[in-house]
């Protein structure tokens, strides 16, 4: 089978999976509905992109050094404009139109020389959709980046030693974090352009990645360790947790981040206040990032 026709199937296994062990309805087949526009971004809000910009440049920077025969680009949507702004009520019309039609863009796509042309440069987020259509199918590989505040190899040490001493802990490891709704526009993404899709978590001292397929195969088996919550900053939105340890540990930091102080003025004037990450030294390593790339499940 192709790359798509097996993500088909996972995709099958994963919606009666979803349903029977967790209560959770997801229709792979359903057209995009956009959810309720937000009428203004908030601190919260703010300091979650900033952490997400910043995963995203970091990772794409030691994915870059650890893959030189290789061109990492910025892919995934760039605007700045937040709620709240004039023009967002456009920008995100336009957004939802192409999660409709193409699926959800990963952050980052992975081109092999004989399909990069050097005029694209290392970010492609702002081209045009048709541009974007044509050389997107071109693409060795996408990597949809996912941040999290927690340092995991600390968070691991802390919940081993709790267990040691007989104490009750709900979760020994962090998790890859997939919104149920993002796998509905994934799949549609994948289907589009038949590139294999990778999600990677960025932690403040280390970073681990899997492949989407593995995703949805241990969803589909409701393997141990999986679980489903209500996200209560994703507007109470269903949200899997996959331990780290399915995936790999592909890199870590020599020197985490600084966090800056910023703040932002609403259209109603209001201030709010909020941190940024800044820095960090990632180090990756390639014969394990290679080995992942490669891998099926």
């Amino acid at each position: 089978m192709t790359y798509v026709q097996d993500i088909t199937k996972l995709c099958q296994r994963v919606q009666q999976t979803l349903d029977s062990r967790f209560g959770v309805s997801v229709d792979f087949d359903a057209r995009h509905t956009a959810g309720r526009r937000p009428g203004d971004a908030n601190s919260e809000f703010l300091s979650n992109r900033g952490m997400g910009d910043w995963a995203e440049g970091v990772l794409k920077r030691g994915l870059s050094e650890a893959l030189p025969e290789f061109h990492v680009l910025k892919y995934g949507n760039s605007d700045q404009i937040v709620a709240g702004d004039p023009t967002f009520a456009e920008f995100y019309g336009a957004y939802q139109n192409e999660l409709a039609t193409t699926g959800k863009r990963p952050d980052l796509l992975v081109f092999d020389d004989a399909n990069y042309q050097a005029n694209w440069g290392n970010d492609i987020s702002m081209m045009d959709l048709l541009s974007l259509k044509l050389l997107t199918p071109k693409a060795k590989y996408a990597v949809e980046v996912r941040s999290s505040k927690f340092f995991a190899e600390e968070y691991a040490k802390i919940r081993a030693d709790e267990l040691k001493n007989k104490h009750a802990v709900s979760r020994s490891v962090q998790s890859f974090t997939v919104k149920v709704e993002d796998l509905r526009i994934v799949k549609r993404w994948i289907e589009s352009f038949a590139v294999k899709h990778f999600y990677s978590q960025v932690f403040l001292d280390s970073v681990y990645m899997i492949p989407f397929a593995r995703i949805l195969g241990l969803i589909g088996d409701a393997s141990d360790g999986i679980t489903a919550e209500q996200n209560r900053r994703n507007q109470g939105k269903p949200t899997i947790h996959i331990p780290v340890s399915y995936g790999v540990h592909v890199g870590y930091f020599r020197q985490p981040p600084e966090f800056v102080a910023k703040t932002r003025k609403t259209r109603l004037a209001r201030l709010d206040a909020y941190v940024e990450p800044s820095g960090g030294d990632l180090v990756i390593n390639s014969r394990l990032l290679q080995a992942t790339l490669e891998a099926d499940m």
